[in-house]
């Protein structure tokens, strides 16, 4: 009974030190974490090579984007988002993706940009999980932010900046 007092004692106070470590690493941090799981500058790498495919043109900012290395792009990204997530909702988003059913979905997500009926193939207890998350309120923060054409347009300016430094 005693060990198993210490084993809880020293549990516990893991936990705590790894909650005071997260509270000091910076929010944009978090976020590039976060990001990095959700497999996202690739992403937005692939979207924007399916748009010159799409389209049959190309300029200047996607042309020196697709050459921006990933970690680069996370930073600008997160920097942009940090200014409209919370550090509790940052913290949630990493914990998300970073989750097995999180995992599952980025997974499940790796498609063709250009197929306009993508089918999710998860389990009903992911589905909810998922549902879970997109209608909680760091879900749908996330969904708007990186839905919203004027944060699209920051994130663009900001890349844009970055570029001429």
């Amino acid at each position: 009974m005693r060990h198993a007092f210490l084993l809880f004692l020293m549990l516990f106070s893991l936990q705590v030190s790894c909650e005071e470590i997260s509270a000091e690493i910076p929010k944009e941090v978090v976020i590039a974490h976060a990001l990095r799981a959700m497999v996202y500058v690739p992403s937005f790498k692939q979207g924007l090579i399916a748009e010159k495919r799409r389209t049959g043109n190309t300029n200047l900012f996607i042309e020196t984007t697709l050459t921006v290395s990933d970690s680069t792009l996370e930073q600008i990204v997160s920097r942009v988002f940090g200014k409209y997530l919370s550090r509790a909702q940052a913290n949630e988003l990493l914990e998300f993706y970073e989750s097995p059913t999180g995992r599952a979905l980025i997974a499940d997500q790796a498609r063709d940009p250009l197929d306009q009926n993508p089918q999710l193939h998860l389990n009903s207890s992911q589905m909810y999980e998922v549902g879970s998350f997109t209608n909680s309120a760091t879900g749908k923060a996330f969904a708007h932010i990186s839905g919203n054409q004027a944060i699209w347009k920051e994130i663009r300016d900001a890349i844009q900046s970055e570029l001429v430094k």
